[in-house]
């Protein structure tokens, strides 16, 4: 049966706002003015899941529609794509204005290579049916699958965590619900406590 897209990450976000040492400690690490990358590995655990932080405020701009457009891949392939476990915005004053996005540290802190492209993974052919538009182009496909690769160089995941590359055209009109839907939703963003 497939598990509900918001019921799984509310859970999740739940217990992550429940936990006032870490979420302090990611507003910290957020909020650390020298940091280089734009993404942040932070060490940080959540159960069994690595935490890492998108400082990228692009992303953080389009947090609502990443979300919608990340709930029409696990409805559409009935929760078979792999996603990130953790999405959520750290809000700093409740109206939406996030510090970060925390989400999985794919690279397990360190431990995995993460390769942004996959190429000729089976996954962009069923992104491909997901995002092409009317004409049949498809843009930035190739962009969205990263592969986890562990130390003996073998690829063990295949995540799609790559968003912001790609317009949904074909379910434009669900993708609009979920994008409403996720504007201003409490349960997709963690809060200073």
């Amino acid at each position: 049966m497939l598990e509900d897209f918001n019921s799984k990450y509310e859970s999740r976000h739940e217990s992550l706002q429940n936990n006032v040492d870490l979420v302090r400690r990611l507003f910290e690490i957020s909020k650390k003015p020298d940091w280089a990358d734009l993404y942040e590995i932070t060490g940080l655990k959540h159960g069994r899941i690595y935490l890492g932080l998108d400082l990228q405020e692009g992303h953080r701009f389009i947090f609502s529609d990443i979300l919608a457009k990340m709930r029409i891949i696990h409805d559409l392939t009935e929760g078979k794509v792999d996603l990130s476990r953790v999405y959520a915005l750290l809000d700093i004053d409740g109206e939406g204005r996030g510090l970060a996005i925390v989400s999985e540290d794919m690279s397990k802190n360190g431990a995995y290579e993460v390769e942004d492209r996959a190429p000729g993974a089976k996954i962009t052919k069923i992104l491909s049916e997901i995002f092409r538009d009317k004409h049949g182009f498809e843009y930035g496909i190739d962009k969205m699958v990263f592969r986890i690769v562990n130390k003996r160089g073998k690829v063990i995941r295949l995540p799609v965590v790559d968003f912001d590359h790609v317009t949904e055209r074909r379910h434009y009109d669900l993708y609009k619900k979920y994008r409403k839907e996720y504007d201003w939703n409490p349960k997709f963003r963690i809060h200073l406590v």
